[in-house]
């Protein structure tokens, strides 16, 4: 069996569908550190994705958010030293810049949701033993479709501003983008919680590379709507991992699944 703390979420119903009857939800409001460590005796793993949302609250707020609940996981596993422990981080734990990021390139986070991943990736880390496997995976921005059909990330913000017929372009567009499908992201995150390695193990995880512009133009291809250019967005990471590819074809299917749900 395998707990998923925020369950409920767009990454965490993937991965709940996922995980079928093998899936626990951990809701970290509801239970004490004694109730969680104690659900955690059936488990052979937990998959972290709770936490508050870039831009929810002010930076200070989610960066403390977001560790305090990574330590509230961590301690309720200190009893369970077999218990593998996967952390959904972010690609907002870097700054933003033009040559893509590998595993091995040091976070430089700029906003309180970075830093707040940042210094729960070292929570985790730090419960990594002999005998527990962690594993760390940075995602860059997730797609898809959510379990209310609701196209989600860039590419559903895009879709559902077709219908009005203009897709609103902040700054020149040419902000780089990763695009992951969030069917590939709970994927991958089951399969870590699966392995049955000792130790921490940080990964990456990204899909297609393309700017915000090439997203909307995408999008006006399928739908003939215009685009709109306005003042530049405050605090958009600009950024990609190295093992994105520039592939129109699959940019196109990220498009065409957002568009068939508005």
């Amino acid at each position: 069996m395998i707990g998923v703390t925020g369950a409920s979420g767009f990454i965490g119903e993937a991965v709940m569908d996922r995980l079928g009857e093998r899936g626990v939800p951990l809701d970290l409001r509801r239970l004490d550190a004694a109730g969680l460590s104690k659900v955690m005796e059936d488990l052979h793993a937990v998959i972290h994705l709770a936490g508050p949302l870039p831009g929810s609250a002010p930076d200070e707020v989610i960066e403390e958010a977001t560790v305090h609940l990574a330590r509230q996981v961590v301690a309720a596993a200190e009893a369970h030293p077999h218990l593998a422990l996967v952390l959904a981080s972010t690609i907002r734990v870097h700054a933003p810049q033009e040559d893509p990021i590998d595993v091995h390139v040091e976070p430089r986070p700029f906003d309180g949701y970075g830093r707040g991943k940042a210094r729960a990736e070292g929570c985790f880390a730090a419960a990594g033993g002999a005998d527990r496997h962690v594993a760390i995976v940075r995602l860059s921005s997730v797609q898809g479709i959510d379990l209310n059909k609701q196209a989600r990330g860039l590419v559903g913000t895009f879709a559902r501003q077709a219908a009005s017929g203009c897709l609103r372009v902040m700054g020149d567009g040419l902000a780089v983008k990763d695009l992951v499908h969030v069917n590939v992201v709970a994927s991958h995150l089951v399969r870590l919680a699966d392995a049955r390695e000792h130790g921490v193990h940080l990964h990456v995880l990204g899909g297609v590379r393309c700017t915000v512009l090439e997203v909307a133009n995408a999008v006006t291809k399928r739908t003939g709507a215009s685009v709109e250019h306005g003042a530049p967005a405050e605090g958009e990471l600009s950024a990609c991992f190295s093992v994105a590819v520039h592939d129109e074809e699959a940019l196109m299917a990220f498009v065409d699944e957002a568009l068939s749900t508005v």
